[in-house]
């Protein structure tokens, strides 16, 4: 696997410990990627913005996939699967303000969604980090799904 994690955030200083310790478990194969967010202007020109920044880290290469609650969720055995169908997968998480769908829908292969209920981009990121890691102890047989 070769897995990417794009995401617009700040300091993801809450989460910190315990996306460290999922990292940590996925590094091999998993590379992270923060673009700092646009504080400062109206709405929709932050959001124009950051989904710009977005589509630019997608590697020409990669399966994208973008994470919102607005889409169907999958079993950690889909996940898995995918995964080990489509080697090389990025994951775009983006801020407070959303995405521009329209412009950046084209863009990706996929969506995905860890539940129907709005969550800070930090928390969505530490699920994402467990799920990489389930999934691949799910590949490799490895006790810890159960």
């Amino acid at each position: 696997m070769n897995i990417s994690i794009v995401s617009i955030s700040d300091w993801d200083k809450h989460f910190q410990d315990i996306s460290n310790d999922y990292f940590k478990r996925i590094q091999a194969f998993c590379t992270l990627k923060r673009i700092k967010s646009i504080k400062y202007g109206p709405r929709h020109e932050i959001i124009a913005k950051e989904t710009l920044l977005l589509q630019q880290a997608i590697p020409v290469w990669s399966k994208t996939i973008l994470l919102s609650h607005r889409w169907p969720s999958r079993t950690s055995e889909d996940f898995s699967a995918y995964l080990e169908k489509h080697q090389q997968v990025t994951f775009l998480i983006w801020w407070a303000f959303g995405v521009n769908e329209e412009v950046i829908l084209p863009s990706v292969d996929a969506t995905l969604s860890f539940g129907k209920q709005t969550m800070p981009h930090w928390v969505v990121k530490v699920i994402l980090l467990e799920q990489l890691w389930r999934a691949y102890t799910l590949q490799i047989w490895k006790k810890y799904h159960y």
